[in-house]
C-alpha cells in the first residue's frame, strides 16, 4: 500500500513536469498510469483525452472521451453525455457512430429537432461514401425512434420507397396509422391503412384496422377482403344486408365529433356502441396499444353479453404489461360467471 502511494506521488510529479513543458505524449503516459490505479476516475480520463488531443493523438483522445460518455449514459446523466459526444464531433465530424449515438440521446431527451439533424447528417455521409448497408441501418433506427411526428414519419416512408424498401415503408405507414389511432383521428388512420394495402393487399394488420374503423364509422370496408374471424379473434361483422356503396365511397368522410360523441359521451350506450368499444379494444390489442385496449374493454364490459370476453382480454393485456395481479384477477373473472359484473372502478385497481 505504501509503495502504491509513493508511486502515485511520483507519477503526479512527473505528470506536472511534462504538462509544464508541453510534452503531451509523456504526460499521456503518466495519465495512463494514474487511470490504471483509479479506473473509475472520470476526471483523469477527461484530462488524458485533452492531453492526447493537444499532442495530435486523436484516436486515443476519442477512446477516452467515449469511455466518459459511456459512463454518463450508464448513470443516466444524458445531458453530460451529449456534451462529451459533441466535443468528440468537434474533433472528428466524420465519425457517423458518434452522430448516431448522439441522435439516440436526443431522442431520449425528447429533442426531436436535434435527433433528426444528427441522424440525417450521418445518413447523408454514409450515402456519399456508398456505405449503403450502414445508411439503411440508420434509416431503420430513425424509424424505430420516430413515432410521434407524422411529418417525419412520412419523410421516412419516401426515403424507404426511393430505395425500394417496401416492408420498411409499410411499417412506417402502420406506425403513422397507430399514431392517429391514439389521437382518435380515425380519418387519418384509415388513410394510412389504405396506403399499406396499396403496397400489400393481404396485410393482416391493415385489414383489421379498416374492418374495425369501418364499423365505427358506420361504413362497410368493401375494398378490403373481409377479415376472417379466425384472424381477428371475435370482431363481429357489420353492415350485412346493406346496399353496397358505389366504388370509391366505401369510406365516406367521417364526422369526427359524431364518432367521438358516440364512443365517449356519458350517455347510456346501446349494444352496438358497446360492441364498437369491444371491437376497437381488439384493434388496439393487435397493435400492442395495451393501455388504449384496456380502456375500451373496460367500457365494453358494461354489456353482460361481452363481460366474460372483456375480462379475458383484460387479463391478456395486463399479462403483457407485466401486471400479473390484475391479469390473475381478470382471468378468474373471465372463467367464473359468478365473478362477472360491470366494472365499478378503474381496471388498474387490483
Amino acid at each position: 500500500m505504501r509503495f502504491s502511494l509513493i508511486s502515485e506521488d511520483l507519477v503526479n510529479k512527473a505528470l506536472q513536469v511534462y504538462l509544464d513543458k508541453g510534452q503531451w505524449s509523456k504526460a499521456a503516459d503518466q495519465y495512463k498510469k494514474l487511470i490504471k490505479l483509479h479506473p473509475e476516475n472520470i476526471t483523469l480520463r477527461l484530462r488524458m483525452a485533452e492531453v492526447c488531443f493537444k499532442g495530435g493523438y486523436k484516436k486515443e483522445a476519442l477512446e477516452q472521451y467515449q469511455k466518459v460518455a459511456d459512463y454518463y449514459i450508464s448513470i443516466d446523466d444524458l445531458s453530460k453525455a451529449v456534451t462529451i459526444l459533441r466535443t468528440m464531433l468537434n474533433m472528428d465530424s466524420t465519425v457517423s457512430n458518434i452522430r448516431i449515438k448522439l441522435a439516440e440521446l436526443y431522442a431520449k431527451l425528447g429533442d426531436t429537432e436535434n435527433m433528426w439533424s444528427q441522424y440525417m447528417t450521418a445518413f447523408k455521409y454514409l450515402e456519399e461514401k456508398k456505405l449503403l448497408n450502414q445508411s439503411v441501418t440508420v434509416l431503420k433506427e430513425m424509424a424505430r425512434v420516430t413515432t410521434k411526428d407524422p411529418k417525419l414519419m412520412i419523410q421516412l416512408v419516401e426515403m424507404f420507397m426511393t430505395r425500394n424498401l417496401r416492408p420498411q415503408a409499410m411499417g412506417q405507414y402502420l406506425t403513422i396509422a397507430e399514431f392517429y389511432l391514439q389521437e382518435k383521428n380515425f380519418e387519418e388512420a384509415i388513410k394510412y391503412y389504405k396506403e399499406v394495402l396499396n403496397l400489400d393487399a393481404d396485410n393482416r394488420e391493415a385489414q383489421i384496422g379498416l374492418e374495425v374503423l369501418g364499423q365505427l364509422s358506420g361504413a362497410k370496408s368493401s375494398p378490403v377482403s373481409p377479415v376472417n374471424e379466425k384472424l381477428t379473434g371475435e370482431i363481429v361483422s357489420s353492415g350485412q344486408g346493406k346496399t353496397p356503396k358505389p366504388p370509391g365511397q366505401e369510406f365516406p368522410r367521417l364526422d369526427m365529433d359524431e364518432i367521438l360523441a358516440k364512443l365517449f359521451s356519458p350517455r347510456i350506450m346501446t349494444e352496438d356502441d358497446l360492441q364498437s368499444h369491444y371491437n376497437l379494444g381488439i384493434l388496439y390489442q393487435e397493435m400492442a396499444l395495451l393501455d388504449a385496449a384496456i380502456e375500451e374493454f373496460a367500457c365494453a364490459a358494461v354489456d353482460p353479453g361481452l363481460q366474460n370476453k372483456c375480462y379475458q382480454r383484460l387479463s391478456m393485456c395486463f399479462a403483457k404489461k407485466g401486471m400479473l395481479r390484475q391479469a390473475q384477477k381478470y382471468r378468474q373473472m373471465g372463467v367464473n360467471p359468478n365473478m362477472s359484473q360491470p366494472l365499478q372502478e378503474s381496471p388498474y385497481n387490483s
